[in-house]
């Protein structure tokens, strides 16, 4: 029983707790958050662009683009149904 109160009180079994936990909540913590609602802060500097629903199979007409810096809150976008996602810089 000392060994299974050792491992609980370790914090690598917290994170993965914690994580656990997370998920079947609905948020990510071990992962990159990727879609961003309009007042979340920026993780890091990049252009951001907006992303709808329908956005991965026909894309969305006119979507906003931004340039952020970390820790500028995002913009509103143009309907409640859009997020921003950050553009992959290809070198």
């Amino acid at each position: 029983m000392a060994c299974l109160n050792t491992l609980s009180q370790s914090p690598e079994y917290r994170k993965e707790i914690r994580a656990t936990l997370s998920v079947r909540q609905g948020v990510m913590i071990m992962g990159e958050q990727t879609q961003f609602e309009p007042g979340q802060r920026a993780p890091n500097d990049g252009d951001y662009m907006e992303v709808g629903e329908d956005s991965f199979h026909m894309g969305i007409n006119n979507p906003k683009h931004v340039t952020l810096r970390k820790g500028q809150q995002f913009p509103e976008t143009s309907n409640h149904n859009r997020k921003w996602k950050k553009v992959k810089q290809f070198h």
